[in-house]
């Protein structure tokens, strides 16, 4: 399953309207190991229990000069609508914090590094497994937003 939130649901529908919506120039990756809701309620986010620092991973909105920063490709057509990927590895590196092992079900999108707005998240084809000291890594390519 994946949801559009309600925050970006109301910016695509002001962009309709004829509303200026503005876009991100970063967005921020992050775990959860309860998926929430469209309106960003009942989930919990793996990063922030396990590794605060590291909580939610910078991806920028377009093309790096950085070959460690990942970002978004432009948009492009599929038959089910029009989709983004991610290039470059998004990457949370030695998890640190787990009093036992977890299972990641899900990877959501925010506006900013703390707080900011969940825009997009996707539950994972198959629950990941996570022990303290672990590496979660998505290759390039592997995180995609769908707008059908």
């Amino acid at each position: 399953m994946s949801g559009k939130t309600s925050h970006l649901s109301s910016l695509l529908l002001g962009a309709l309207k004829g509303t200026t919506v503005g876009g991100f120039p970063q967005t921020w990756v992050t775990l959860f190991t309860t998926a929430p809701t469209s309106d960003d309620t009942g989930g919990i986010n793996a990063g922030v229990e396990w590794s605060p620092d590291t909580a939610r991973i910078r991806v920028k909105s377009s093309g790096s000069t950085l070959s460690d920063q990942p970002y978004w490709t432009d948009i492009s057509s599929t038959s089910d609508g029009a989709e983004t990927e991610n290039v470059g590895a998004v990457m949370w590196s030695e998890i640190t914090g787990l009093t036992e092992p977890a299972t990641v079900v899900a990877v959501g999108v925010y506006s900013a590094e703390t707080v900011g707005q969940l825009l997009y998240w996707q539950n994972l084809d198959a629950p990941k497994k996570v022990s303290n000291n672990a590496t979660m890594l998505f290759m390039s390519g592997a995180l995609k937003v769908l707008e059908k």
